[in-house]
């Protein structure tokens, strides 16, 4: 049975997504863009909750793994040639000039960390490339070495990922990409929600998940101001703080564990149907839009109009793959 507080989630992870790279003027867009820090991250804990199947044998694991792989490699690859056609026209457009994408030196980074053309597709990456090393994991590990404990082991990488980040932020060493690929980001969250599958009956989850809703915003608010001190403390703007974790583990144990139902209905369609292609062409819709007006009140509406704009564009984009794929038409009742 399909949980809606999860799909209600992805719904609000996908519009903080879009708020954080789309900001308010001034101060309110630093303090909007803390509030939703926890996006991706939820995003990555959904994907290794969905992830961990105890019915399934090793050889059924393995395959589904190879579905997701080969999923979501599809999905980048019309996301990537997308991007391509959309920058490259508006470079030509703008400049008289293409962009070139293949030097060398960084082209075979960019095929870890996602930074050819359009750099939101970090997270596709992140998200390939951690499904491919757990197939790994899954196809040759011996048994005795999948007794660890996937939670901590996830908790533990971002300990270290947070502390390096922290101190070579602001150094000649310090390169966006060490810290924004599979290894650093997306597989330590994808860790941490197999496990929280894994574990949701064992007796330390029960202690430590959240299902009452005010504790959850309390927690979540606590994890928020731990971020914004984090930052007064460094001086350093990073993608998680210990308080993200705080506030993501809030979020995420209170929809998978708590009795209540969020069932608002256009959430769940946004979050079920639409929040991946909110996240693929949202970029699109700010570039377009950003040129539109220098105004200060322009600029203050802009976030609402990306928000907006991509929701609707990726409902007609939904309406129009029902029509050639009738398995995913708009009113069949939902797995």
């Amino acid at each position: 049975m399909r949980n809606p507080n999860l799909d209600v989630a992805k719904a609000i992870a996908c519009i903080g997504v879009v708020l954080m790279h789309c900001s308010f003027p001034g101060v309110t867009g630093k303090f909007a863009a803390y509030l939703f820090k926890f996006a991706v991250p939820l995003f990555f804990m959904i994907s290794g909750y969905f992830l961990y199947k105890p019915s399934l044998s090793k050889e059924e694991k393995v395959k589904n793994l190879k579905r997701k792989i080969r999923h979501i490699f599809e999905i980048l690859i019309m996301a990537e040639l997308l991007s391509a056609l959309f920058f490259i026209i508006k470079d030509y457009l703008n400049t008289g000039e293409y962009r070139c994408i293949l030097a060398p030196a960084d082209f075979f980074i960019n095929c870890f960390t996602g930074t050819f053309f359009n750099g939101t597709l970090w997270f596709l990456y992140s998200l390939l490339w951690s499904y491919i090393v757990i197939y790994l994991y899954q196809k040759i590990t011996p048994p005795r070495l999948k007794n660890v404990n996937l939670f901590v082991l996830g908790v533990s990488v971002f300990l270290i990922h947070i502390l390096l980040r922290t101190i070579i932020k602001n150094t000649e060493f310090y390169d966006v990409r060490m810290f924004r690929n599979a290894l650093m980001y997306g597989l330590p969250f994808i860790l941490m929600g197999y496990g929280i599958r894994k574990s949701e009956t064992a007796n330390w989850y029960r202690r430590l998940s959240v299902t009452n809703p005010t504790l959850c915003i309390l927690l979540y608010i606590l994890g928020y101001i731990i971020s914004i001190g984090e930052y007064a403390l460094t001086h350093t703007s990073i993608d998680i703080y210990l308080g993200t974790i705080l506030s993501t583990w809030a979020l995420f144990t209170f929809c998978v564990s708590s009795s209540i139902r969020i069932e608002n209905r256009l959430l769940v369609f946004i979050g079920e149907k639409l929040s991946l292609y909110v996240y693929i062409i949202h970029l699109f819709v700010i570039v377009i839009f950003s040129s539109f007006s220098e105004y200060t009140l322009y600029k203050w509406a802009l976030p609402c109009i990306a928000i907006c704009m991509s929701i609707l564009v990726s409902f007609i984009y939904y309406l129009i793959k029902s029509l050639f794929y009738p398995h995913n038409a708009f009113f069949k009742k939902n797995n």
